[in-house]
Parts: C-alpha cells; structure tokens; sequence
C-alpha cells in the first residue's frame, strides 16, 4: 500500500472522530408576542364628542443574562413611565446569549435564549414585564388583538438539559385590574421533555374588549409577560455519533489494519 492510501486511512479515522466531537450542542428558547393592534369605535358617534384611547409605557422592567459556566454578563432596563421607546436589551457571553426586543409601541415584543457547546452550566436567561396605562375617552370602546408564540428546541445534547419559555396577558382596570369592563387574562408556558425531547411549537390568537359607557374617562391597564430559560445542565455526557460517523470510522481503522499487514508480509 503507497503511502497516499496509510494517510487516507489515517484521515478518515480523524475526521470521524472529529465529527464526532463536533456534532451540534443547542438549546433555544423564544417567546413573542406578534401582530397586536389596537382599534378603538365611538360608541356614541352622534354626541359631538370625541372618543378615542391613547397609550403610554407606564411601568416594568427588561432583564437579560449570559453565563458561559465561568462568567456572566447581565444587562438591564427599566420601562418607568416610557413614552413607547424601543426595547433592545441584549447579553452576551461566550456561547450564550439572551435578548429582548420590542417595538416600544403595543405591536411586538420578542424575547430569546440560547445556549451551544459543552460547557458545565452555561446558561442564558430573559424576563420581561411590560406594562401600558391606556386611556380611554368616554363612550369609547377598543380591541386588542394579536398572537402569542412559543418554542423550546434541543439539538446534540444530553436529556437533563432546560428550556423553558412562557408568556402571560393581561386586561383590566388600572390598578385593580377589574375585568367588569372588559379585558382578560391569559398564560402559557412551554418546556422541553423529561427526556429531553422538543415539543410542538405553541401558539395562541387572541383578541379582548374594554369597553367605557361611562361620561368619564377610564383607565385600562395592560401587561405583557415573557420568560426564557436555556441551560445546559449535563454537558459532560458525550455525544452520540450519527451512523455515517461509524461507517467512516470504521472505514477508517479496516484501512489501517490493511496497510499494516501489506508492511508484515513486505
């Protein structure tokens, strides 16, 4: 056997084990609310009065954290009485990473974890809390309407890896959060299996009602939630080689064994 086929033998070992070694380690957590508008009717278009809603960031907070399994990088903002800014909290650090992202308006937020590579309790953390004050003119009626979405995936890791992701609405009065006038309250969470296994992408439509008949203004609050965890719990278990792994590693060592015997019988 010439010497091209021992380091063709010796490349398909390596490269075999390599892609053993290299077989991708993620788990990634995202929570969005999407698509939400606000529409709003005159309920008495024939008083010469005008109705209508105006909205403000009243209350709430942004938190986001990285740790690569040494150190951690946070990041933080507050929504203190905001007039709708844009949200763009983000970390970052080594392999993992959380972000929140919003349009600052009632229209979109997006919140996501990930994680990726074997280190020992590398992990990445979101948490949000955004709250809106809406004011609503007299005999005046408005809808919100939207969709919330979850996922949670792992890919090459060991079963006792987390995701986690969740999301929570909430309409009511200001303050007491009294739904006598219309509004609601809902949640949903989303986790990876015991063993590890993904579930079905969740998502949820929804659209509520706050109606005021009253000759005064009123005051609606409205919360928006969401949660992200992506940790890797067990990062020394090995990988499991994909078959066309073996086929090559063992392509590899049958080569090896051939050009040993033809150097014995030479």
């Amino acid at each position: 056997m010439k010497r091209t086929g021992l380091q063709a033998a010796w490349a398909c070992a390596i490269l075999a084990i390599g892609q053993s070694n290299a077989l991708a380690t993620d788990i990634y957590s995202e929570a969005e609310f999407r698509n939400l508008g606000l529409s709003f009717v005159d309920l008495t278009p024939g008083d010469g009065n005008a109705a209508g809603i105006s909205v403000i960031q009243t209350a709430g907070s942004v938190a986001t954290n990285a740790y690569d399994g040494v150190s951690a990088l946070s990041d933080y903002k507050s929504l203190q009485f905001s007039d709708l800014a844009p949200i763009n909290v983000n970390s970052a650090q080594g392999t993992a990473q959380a972000s929140v992202v919003g349009s600052g308006t009632v229209s979109h937020l997006h919140s996501s974890a990930a994680v990726s590579g074997y280190q020992q309790d590398a992990s990445g953390y979101t948490s949000v809390d955004n709250r809106y004050t809406i004011t609503v003119q007299p005999h005046t009626s408005f809808t919100i309407s939207g969709q919330l979405a979850l996922q949670v995936s792992l890919s090459g890791m060991p079963s006792t890896a987390i995701g986690h992701s969740s999301g929570s609405f909430s309409l009511g009065d200001i303050g007491s959060g009294d739904i006598s006038h219309g509004g609601g309250t809902f949640s949903a969470n989303l986790n990876l299996g015991p063993d590890g296994s993904t579930p079905s992408p969740y998502s949820y439509d929804f659209s509520y009602t706050y109606t005021n008949n009253s000759d005064s203004i009123m005051y609606a609050g409205l919360q928006l939630s969401t949660s992200n965890l992506a940790w890797n719990t067990d990062p020394n278990t090995p990988p499991v080689p994909e078959p066309e792994t073996y086929l090559m590693l063992g392509t590899g060592l049958l080569m090896l064994r051939a050009a040993r015997r033809w150097r014995k019988s030479n």
